[in-house]
């Protein structure tokens, strides 16, 4: 089920800003509309609210509709917004639409505009979630060559790490099988050796059961894979 959509309506005429929320609510049935009337008022609800579109009004009080949405913006509010605009401004509503606005409808008298109004929103929601799709695609295709890197040196890191390290466990254990002609600080090395060859074993067999990359702060500014989680391939920290 998919969850209500949230609009801000940004317009200073409190009639149109209405129709233009009744016609977004019989269209869209499950939603949330929230009004404000300059671009003051715009700023103080995006700060408290979380939208998933705007219709912006170019003619506000307090500010014109293409500067505040260049405001929102930069401010980090990045959401697909849809430039209202009168009849004669189509040529601001062009300049909106290079500057980043999805999409624009011109006021009519005859109020027509209104029919429109709910597919140029519809259009603009489709828009932005095939953005976030293509964007976790190329996000995913990243982490995947990242991957094939990390596992291209776990395999060379196996072989190379394996082979000596098996002789390694081998001599010990040998020699601790016949730890009565040693002293016991020799012992206790020996077994020290054991312990951390062990360890060492474990390791290389944990980053070859990587299949998900995650990083954790090392020195400074560096980040290490965090073996754990990768090899289990677990979001949880």
């Amino acid at each position: 089920m998919s969850k209500p959509i949230r609009v801000l309506i940004v317009d200073d005429d409190r009639g149109n800003a209405l129709l233009a929320e009744e016609a977004i609510v019989s269209y869209f049935g499950d939603c949330s509309v929230d009004i404000a009337g300059n671009g003051k008022e715009c700023m103080r609800l995006l700060s408290q609210n979380v939208y998933d579109v705007i219709l912006l009004d170019q003619s506000l009080p307090d500010i014109e509709g293409l500067l505040l949405f260049d405001k929102y913006k930069k401010a980090g509010f990045d959401i697909p917004t849809v430039m209202v605009t009168g009849t004669g401004n189509e040529e601001i509503a062009v300049e909106a639409m290079k500057a980043g606005v999805y999409d624009y409808v011109v006021k009519t008298a005859d109020l027509g505009y209104l029919k429109t109004l709910p597919f140029v929103v519809q259009e603009s929601l489709r828009r932005r979630q095939m953005e976030e799709e293509l964007e976790k695609a190329r996000e995913r295709e990243v982490e995947l060559e990242r991957l094939k890197a990390v596992r291209e040196i776990v395999i060379t890191l196996s072989h190379e790490i394996n082979n000596p390290l098996t002789v390694i466990l081998g001599a010990v254990e040998l020699m601790l099988m016949h730890s009565r002609k040693f002293d016991d600080e020799t012992v206790a090395q020996l077994k020290m050796i054991e312990m951390n060859a062990q360890r060492i074993k474990k390791l290389v067999h944990k980053l070859n059961k990587i299949n998900r990359l995650y990083t954790t702060p090392y020195l400074g500014k560096e980040m290490m894979i965090d073996v754990e989680r990768s090899a289990k391939g677990d979001e949880t920290p």
